[in-house]
């Protein structure tokens, strides 16, 4: 897990379940609005504008997005 957090951690930080997460962190779910994709970013300590970034570099399937 990033920012050397456990599942549960984040989960507890962003107030979601494990299960939840995992879907997010696997790619099984892509829909997670913005409320938790803002979440996700304050428990991660990056930008949303950075996560999106990351998310679509490895859809497109580059290995370091460019800033």
């Amino acid at each position: 897990m990033a920012a050397g957090l456990t599942l549960e951690e984040l989960a507890d930080l962003c107030g979601s379940g494990k299960s939840h997460i995992h879907g997010i962190e696997s790619g099984k779910t892509l829909d997670i609005g913005i409320v938790m994709a803002a979440k996700l970013s304050l428990a991660l300590g990056i930008s949303v504008n950075s996560m999106a970034m990351l998310v679509i570099a490895e859809l497109a399937g580059i290995k370091e997005p460019t800033k």
